[in-house]
């Protein structure tokens, strides 16, 4: 309750302020853009009576919009260095509050309530389509963001696009020397990037397939990347330990960050851009703030490496898969773990998905299967279709009755939820 007075002012004058946005001096565009999606998801948190939640995003919102008013109470120091927009030609002076690192105690994934998978023996065989052999492990799938389209990533070097309605092939992007790991789309879906063994990070133009920036700056295997839901940002993750962030307007590198001990795997952004997070070897989550790529908090409860992290659509929840077997389903404001979704024989999580309206949670398991819930840890099944033992990766379609999963037996499979 002590932030509810702020849910107040902000359906009275925050946005009719922020809808003015061009008279404000101060803002950055990208920081309104922010607070904005912030404000938006705490009125809908506050229609459906969800008032905790409602305070901790218009206190997220608050804290990115205090320099814009004055900085009445914004915790700013007073030597931190201001960061310029990403178009010298419109750099505006703002400083956005240093935020001060969330203490968490570790709660072993142990001691988390933890929910069963559908068991082995019920599994359930629901492939659409298999969109062919690969010469090799099929490690990333997406969807365009218009829902078109089917991405695969794959070991043998190549990305490779399909239809998503016909299944046809219709691009080929050749360029790395090694592995393809993962990809990911801008959100026009216009561009992919792409990040490889062969320590690159390649942008890609979708409509040419080919290559219109190679990023170096990583000294090992690349092993993800991810665009800012405003595209304003590039971030790479690699076994060099590092996670580098690029300036998408120039491709250059703004920021190389170090908080992890050991290989970093994943990242995701939330929705509104304010932040993304990373998962480590070192077995932790890190927050990062994304104006100021301060730590914001470090989530420990996993009894193994964490090879994989999604923000969910609604901005309340993060979702981590690890070698432990399980993954963790977090709250993204309290950073405290909720539940965790436990899959068969103690075998590796290698990635999770939610769907967009946030009713499932999907998990890739190398015990051979996808494992899918209800967001309350209600099984829903254990899918079988891939010849191996080794699923890599998941991702469900937008309108969340499909999902695509990729092997190391280098089957692209599009599957059917129910």
């Amino acid at each position: 309750m002590r932030r509810l007075i702020w849910i107040i002012v902000s359906a009275v004058l925050l946005m009719p302020t922020l809808s003015a946005s061009a008279q404000s001096a101060t803002c950055p565009p990208s920081l309104l853009e922010s607070a904005n999606s912030l404000i938006t998801q705490a009125r809908t948190a506050l229609d459906n009576g969800d008032i905790a939640t409602a305070d901790a995003l218009l206190f997220a919102a608050q804290q990115l919009l205090m320099p814009c008013f004055g900085g009445v109470n914004a915790d700013v120091s007073p030597t931190a260095p201001v960061r310029p927009s990403a178009t010298p030609s419109t750099t505006v002076s703002t400083v956005v509050p240093r935020i001060t690192p969330t203490p968490f105690s570790p709660t072993p994934v142990s001691r988390i309530p933890t929910f069963n998978a559908v068991p082995t023996a019920d599994t359930v065989n629901r492939v659409i389509h298999s969109f062919g052999s690969f010469d090799d492990d099929v490690r990333g799938v997406d969807f365009s963001p218009n829902g078109f389209y089917v991405l695969g990533s794959s070991f043998d070097g190549n990305l490779y696009m399909y239809d998503a309605k016909t299944f046809e092939q219709v691009r080929v992007f050749g360029g790395h020397t090694d592995w393809v790991f993962n990809a990911d789309f801008n959100r026009d879906g216009t561009l992919v990037a792409s990040a490889s063994a062969d320590d690159t990070v390649r942008v890609w133009d979708v409509a040419s397939a080919t290559t219109i920036q190679t990023l170096s700056e990583h000294s090992e295997n690349v092993t993800n990347v991810a665009f800012s839901p405003d595209a304003r940002l590039l971030v790479s993750t690699g076994q060099d330990n590092l996670i580098q962030v690029y300036d998408t307007s120039t491709w250059e590198l703004i920021e190389t960050l170090t908080g992890h001990s050991d290989w970093v795997w994943d990242v995701s952004f939330s929705p509104s851009g304010s932040q993304f997070v990373t998962a480590s070897g070192d077995g932790t989550l890190i927050v990062w703030d994304a104006f100021r790529f301060d730590e914001v908090a470090r989530l420990s409860a996993h009894e193994g490496v964490v090879i994989a992290v999604e923000w969910s659509p609604d901005g309340a929840y993060i979702l981590s898969g690890s070698h432990d077997g399980t993954a963790i389903l977090w709250d993204a404001f309290t950073f405290a773990p909720i539940r965790a979704y436990q899959g068969v024989d103690d075998r590796a999580i290698m990635d999770v998905a939610f769907t967009r309206d946030m009713s499932l949670v999907a998990v890739a398991s190398f015990a051979g299967y996808v494992h899918i819930w209800e967001l309350d840890g209600t099984p829903v099944g254990t899918y079988t279709g891939h010849d191996s033992t080794g699923v890599w990766t998941v991702q469900f379609s937008l309108d969340g009755t499909r999902f695509l999963s990729g092997a190391d037996d280098g089957g692209l499979l599009l599957n059917s939820v129910r």
